[in-house]
């Protein structure tokens, strides 16, 4: 009997699919398996797509994600080989699908998408290919994990996505890293057993191509290993139908990320032509500008010229002052003509101030790239530049820096800052970040934790707590950190209590306060927050817009008190100011906290948390103007055994 896609999917639903195959179905030749590993049995796993942008196959229109009909896994266990599991039906959108196939029984599963029989694992580190001739369509390369509870795959995408839209016929598009980096072939790639991001290294070519005809106004997607290239290193050449070519250079750094597709507009073409002179009888070169971000910009090539001087160019013959330095926006075909002009230089000792130094030479406000520092410091150092030879780093090794007066670096050893996240215990492995202190201020941000139903999460510096005092996200300036170069926080996780504020609010329940109305102020009843716990309330504001600017400073506020009694000495009242205006939240000594922008009208939510005796405060809208998202902290409000909370409100009216 043959079964629809969509019969198999309701089948597998109700629960009949799981082991429901015949092994004769199957012979040894289509598991896969090294069956001396373990018992070999019919499995069924569900897959999905992750939180991440990831895809079997991606809709060129709409950018759609789903599984297809011809997809197929490679499944590895955690000990033995891996095992070609095929597609077994989905859901309507196919954006779930089913695979089976016959495997060993094993705590855990690690999974790949499309099948490549030469791929293998080790750990959970999966070998793969990437290939560096894609044909039609982007290589779908993902990868997921699976515990035997739940059998359940989400996967999450390995390369990087460049999408191309053309408005020419071409028949090829390279992608070329010329400085070497790779960005295509052979990969390793280390799987995340609790859904985090893949981890990519390896890679074995520095190009990678497309080639197929393409018609006008085709999408054109091509997948590389994720990574860093730098400025000016990123060389994409079209070649048109007619066998001719032009090539484009990224005159920016690009970071390329798992998951991430990465837009290259019309590709289209505009000639620039540079002459000797005014009378266009020596060509010095024609290059071609091709579309990136809506921009056709041309990295302009560096001409000979003497010691400290430098070449711009102008569309005007005989110019003294150059029009374009580095990088050249033009949106026709164009000539210009070489301006010689002052350039500016940057004297860098990176090999120890007493050896031979480094002199660099740009326009002008040009940022040049330092170069790489070639003495090795010891462990728990760095090395960095500075302005002074015994001063603090302004610099890093290989950071850009811009050119406004003749300058000279020197080099300085300081010591490094390492920072321990544990999210996973403290016994498990932490995720590491070292960081180097600047005079610039450079802070230290905490990772985001992962999301787990029913808890909220931060950070402590002891481990094992019960409470926690820092936030995600909650940034410190390395002289605060005890002093110490390296700094351990540990993940602590609460209860989440979300309380519905019609019911827990009956001062306001089911009914909006007007503010043309009022004598005074509205007060709710108080609500006690528990410790350790967070309550949740989400509000509508309307704002009270004929009063005075004064009376509007009054409209909405939040009074935090130890005992439920807001004329009590042990208070803390935050007013929001709830204007077009931008105003501010105040304490009660007018002591400005942050800006909130555009709320009149929007949906506001509050998180209030009693951490443990220190209430934090946590502020979220969408501007009602801007349509920009505000998240607002405010930590270590107050400090009581018990924590109550108490809206009043003045001016103005609010609806739950």
């Amino acid at each position: 009997m043959k079964f629809s896609k969509i019969s198999i999917y309701t089948l597998l639903l109700a629960g009949l699919g799981i082991s429901s195959c015949n092994r004769d179905e199957y012979s040894d030749t289509d598991s896969g398996l090294d069956t001396s590993v373990g018992e070999v049995s019919s499995v069924t796993f569900k897959a999905s797509m992750g939180k991440q942008l990831s895809k079997s196959t991606m809709s060129r229109e709409t950018g759609a994600t789903k599984f297809e009909e011809t997809d197929n896994l490679k499944v590895f266990p955690l000990q033995g080989d891996g095992a070609e599991f095929k597609y077994a039906g989905g859901n309507d959108d196919n954006t779930e699908a089913y695979f089976q196939g016959y495997i060993g029984s094993s705590n855990g599963y690690y999974a790949m998408l499309p099948y490549q029989e030469k791929a293998s694992i080790s750990g959970d580190v999966i070998s793969m290919n990437l290939p560096t001739e894609q044909k039609d369509i982007y290589e779908e390369l993902m990868v997921s994990y699976a515990n035997s509870n739940d059998m359940a795959f989400q996967f999450k995408h390995v390369g990087a996505m460049v999408k191309f839209t053309t408005y020419k016929k071409y028949k090829k598009i390279t992608i070329e890293a010329t400085d070497g980096t790779k960005i295509a072939g052979d990969i390793q790639v280390k799987v995340s057993k609790n859904g985090g991001a893949p981890v990519v290294t390896g890679g074995t070519s520095s190009v990678v191509s497309i080639e197929r005809e393409m018609e006008t106004t085709d999408a054109v997607l091509i997948t590389l290993k994720p990574g860093k290239i730098d400025a000016g290193q990123l060389k994409i050449t079209f070649t048109k139908t007619d066998g001719s070519s032009f090539s484009h250079i990224i005159a920016k750094e690009m970071n390329f990320e798992s998951g991430v597709m990465y837009t290259y507009g019309n590709v289209g073409q505009y000639k620039v032509t540079c002459w000797k002179d005014y009378t266009k009888s020596e060509k010095i070169f024609e290059l071609y500008a091709a579309d990136y971000e809506n921009k056709h910009q041309l990295y302009l090539p560096t001409l000979p010229a003497p010691e400290g001087k430098m070449y711009g160019f102008s569309t005007m013959p005989n110019a003294t002052t150059p029009q374009f330095t580095t990088i050249m926006n033009i949106d026709d075909n164009t000539e210009v003509y070489p301006v010689l002009c002052e350039g500016k230089t940057v004297t860098v000792y990176n090999n120890g101030n007493d050896a031979q130094p480094t002199v660099i030479t740009g326009f002008a406000n040009e940022q040049v790239k330092l170069p790489t520092i070639g003495l090795t410091a010891e462990e728990g150092y760095c090395y960095g530049y500075s302005s002074n030879k015994d001063d603090v780093i302004l610099f890093k090794s290989g950071d850009m820096m811009q050119l406004l007066s003749n300058t000279t670096l020197y080099l300085v050893k300081k010591k490094l800052f390492t920072f321990n996240i544990f999210i996973n215990g403290a016994n498990e492995d932490p995720i590491t970040e070292t960081a180097i202190p600047t005079a610039s201020g450079t802070i230290f941000t905490l990772p985001e934790l992962p999301i787990i139903n029913g808890k909220f999460g931060g950070y402590s510096k002891s481990a094992n707590d019960q409470y926690f005092t820092y936030y995600e996200g909650a940034t410190f300036t390395y002289d605060n950190l005890d002093g110490s170069p390296v700094t351990n926080f540990y993940a602590v996780y609460r209860d989440k209590v979300a309380t519905s504020a019609p019911e827990a609010y009956t001062g306001f329940a089911g009914k909006t306060v007007g503010y043309t109305s009022m004598s005074g102020n509205a007060v709710s009843e108080s609500v006690k927050v528990e410790r350790g716990k967070c309550l949740e309330f989400t509000f509508t504001n309307h704002c009270g817009t004929s009063t005075s600017s004064s009376q509007r400073a009054n409209n909405v506020g939040i009074i935090l008190s130890a005992d439920g009694n807001t004329n009590s000495q042990l208070k803390k009242e935050m007013r929001l100011d709830l204007s077009n205006y931008g105003q501010v939240m105040r304490t009660p000594e007018n002591v400005t906290s942050s800006f909130l922008k555009n709320t009149n009208g929007a949906v506001i939510t509050v998180q209030i948390y009693n951490n443990g005796g220190v209430a934090d405060v946590v502020c979220s809208w969408t501007g009602s103007s801007d349509q920009k998202q505000y998240n607002v902290h405010y930590n270590n409000i107050c400090t009581w055994d018990n924590l109550y909370v108490t809206f009043s409100v003045k001016n103005s009216y609010i609806e739950f």
